[in-house]
């Protein structure tokens, strides 16, 4: 059976997701591509919703919060075991979530539905297929199993989206704050000591180098209760499939190594300053003298960067978009990495949205 936003599998004498819903719970029926607002046995309570987040968020702790430092701001938010038990406490909703596959990328349609007030809310979420990479260039997620944990990350982060921009925000703020409430407390009652201790245990288990946290918050001895709190919230976001190893702790300079101060450092020794003459190749500015014989590389030749930018600009159909995937996909992928293919992938994710 397929609706207007939703395709879903007929499994009783329901047609929409907010009728199977309210089976069984005396609700009102509708019927309708999105519900309307449904008279309920038991109205929703928010002080009775406030006091039970607020509970549950306090026993958790850890498990509802996740955060990390990004530049010089500081980042936190709910896990999706947070979102889901917002939604359980707020009541009379249901939430779902549409799937769609392209070669590339899952795009998960979450959907949060209010039956009491009839407000619905769709929110797409894009989930790469590409396993991240470790620091050697190999997959994370290897095999059958890796495709599968890559789906159900999206999945769950899609879900979690759509509540999370459902339901109030000032409620979804009450939990953060009793969940890190718990964490803080837990770090003081643990001592400053065993919490350094419990973090290098969980970057191990997690293979994160400790001179990469270190580059970003300090040497070890340095790590007070408030970075512990924000590194033990990274290390929870990474845990969920929030975000990636390489985006809270980078790496610095390319390696793992730590930094050489500056007193040792030896000046490196002067190179060449090249230009590019096109027809002549790359040539030394001073000398004149030919550094590579091989002509300069048009921008815009197939193969460079510019011509695929040029060519995702071109792209006005769903057809075009198709052929450009079939044509091109596999050489941008063979020829580029880093930020150029993050380029290229950006530019194209974005024509994608405006065919689709």
């Amino acid at each position: 059976m397929k609706e207007d936003n939703f395709e879903v599998e007929t499994i009783s004498k329901y047609d929409s997701v907010s009728e199977r819903a309210i089976e069984g719970s005396g609700l009102m029926q509708t019927r309708s591509p999105y519900s309307t607002a449904v008279q309920v046995v038991k109205p929703r309570n928010l002080d009775m919703v406030i006091k039970r987040c607020e509970m549950e968020a306090a026993i958790a702790g850890d498990e509802f919060y996740y955060a990390w430092k990004q530049g010089g701001e500081f980042i936190e938010g709910p896990t999706v075991g947070a979102a889901l038990a917002i939604a359980r406490n707020f009541g009379n909703c249901a939430v779902d979530c549409k799937i769609e596959e392209t070669q590339y990328a899952y795009i998960f349609h979450g959907a949060f539905i209010d039956l009491e007030t009839g407000f619905n809310l769709v929110r797409p979420f894009r989930q790469n297929k590409q396993s991240p990479k470790n620091k050697e260039g190999k997959d994370i997620y290897k095999g059958e199993r890796g495709v599968d944990i890559i789906f159900q990350i999206g999945a769950s982060k899609g879900i979690r989206n759509a509540v999370l921009n459902g339901v109030p925000k000032w409620l979804v703020s009450k939990v953060i704050k009793k969940a890190k409430e718990n964490v803080v407390k837990k770090i003081s009652e643990m001592g400053v000591e065993k919490a350094r201790a419990m973090i290098i245990t969980k970057a191990n288990a997690l293979k994160i180098p400790i001179e990469r946290i270190e580059a970003s918050y300090g040497l070890q001895k340095g790590w007070d209760i408030e970075k512990l709190v924000m590194l033990s919230g990274s290390i929870r976001s990474i845990e969920e499939g929030i975000e990636s190893v390489d985006a809270l702790f980078p790496i610095e300079g390319g390696s793992d190594q730590k930094p050489i101060p500056d007193s040792e450092k030896k000046p490196a020794p002067e190179q060449p300053k090249e230009i590019i003459i096109e027809g002549a190749g790359v040539v030394d500015e001073k000398t004149g003298e030919i550094i590579k014989e091989e002509p300069a590389k048009n921008p815009f030749e197939r193969g460079a960067q510019g011509f695929y930018l040029f060519e995702v600009g071109k792209i006005k159909t769903k057809t075009d978009y198709a052929d450009f995937e079939k044509t091109y996909v596999p050489e941008i992928l063979k020829n580029f990495t880093g930020q150029k293919l993050a380029q290229v992938k950006n530019a194209l994710a974005a024509k994608e949205k405006e065919v689709k």
